[in-house]
């Protein structure tokens, strides 16, 4: 993360993507997370939509703070991103060591159901 474009390293100005930082964002139980809703769009000119019933919302592990000169680099508390939050000691699994299904309300990675049934209460 930075916050000027002079921060980034010339060697890494290739393709890439840059998203702008939501300063207050929505969260839940603290934590900052993003929603993965799948859409299936056929044809080219005229076509068809089909949104699937079910999706993903991924959760960062740490709980949110706005960002400071202190703690932007805390990628766990800024980045929903799973390759990244899954090397937090706060990270939980779908499964449990014993193979059991954990709770999906407290898990990193959660159902757009769950999310969606968290924001309504």
């Amino acid at each position: 993360m930075f916050t000027d474009l002079k921060e980034l390293p010339a060697s890494l100005v290739q393709e890439m993507i840059v998203q702008r930082y939501i300063d207050d964002p929505l969260l839940i139980e603290g934590l900052k997370f993003d929603l993965r809703i799948y859409v299936l769009v056929t044809g080219a000119g005229q076509f068809d939509a089909f949104v699937c019933r079910e999706g993903m919302a991924r959760f960062c592990t740490q709980p949110y703070e706005a960002p400071k000169k202190e703690n932007y680099k805390d990628f766990f508390r800024h980045l929903t991103n799973y390759s990244i939050n899954k090397h937090s000691e706060e990270y939980k699994e779908s499964y449990e060591e014993n193979g059991q299904m954990s709770d999906p309300n407290q898990n990193t990675k959660r159902t757009l159901t769950s999310c969606l049934a968290s924001l309504a209460a």
